[in-house]
């Protein structure tokens, strides 16, 4: 079962795009704290590597007869759609889910995820939001062959980019 961590998006935007830590807004935490110790940073994090490649085996789709690459676009404060990943690693230790917006959020803007699966099943509600927002997803491997942190993400543009956004009015 895949656990997912929601990212704030604001804290990504303070953040430079690779070599950086990520603090994540469910209450939980990260599902590994390892990150901050073995690279020397804030505990309760995921550390962001990209230091090439992690485009192509992971996707954001609403069929799960279709894994690969489809963007998706939703006006329903609830939904569901799926994370999947095609590539020969064959395991994902946790998947992190952002959802970003440049909307102005209230006071009681709420987001709920359930989520699990081999293929990632996630339903979400939000609450007390107007606007565009897009979900987009990444995943940390404990030991893969490069290594411990996140290193992939759905590609969110261009030829076989994947990705699920809301416009609620």
């Amino acid at each position: 079962m895949r656990v997912l961590c929601v990212i704030p998006s604001s804290a990504l935007t303070l953040l430079p795009y690779k070599d950086c830590f990520a603090e994540v807004a469910n209450d939980a935490g990260v599902k590994y704290n390892l990150d901050g110790e073995y690279y020397s940073g804030p505990n309760n994090t995921y550390y962001m590597k990209f230091d090439g490649g992690g485009l192509n085996t992971l996707h954001i789709t609403t069929n799960t007869g279709s894994p690969n690459r489809q963007p998706a676009n939703s006006t329903s404060a609830t939904g569901t759609f799926y994370v999947s990943d095609t590539g020969g690693r064959g395991y994902d230790d946790d998947t992190i889910l952002m959802f970003a917006t440049n909307a102005s959020l209230s006071s009681d803007f709420s987001i709920e995820i359930n989520a699990g699966g081999g293929m990632a099943q996630v339903d979400y509600e939000i609450g007390n939001f107007t606007g565009f927002g897009a979900f987009d997803a990444y995943v940390w491997c404990l030991d893969s062959n490069q290594g411990q942190r996140i290193s992939w993400t759905n590609q969110v543009s261009g030829t076989g980019s994947s990705g699920y956004t809301v416009n609620i009015s």
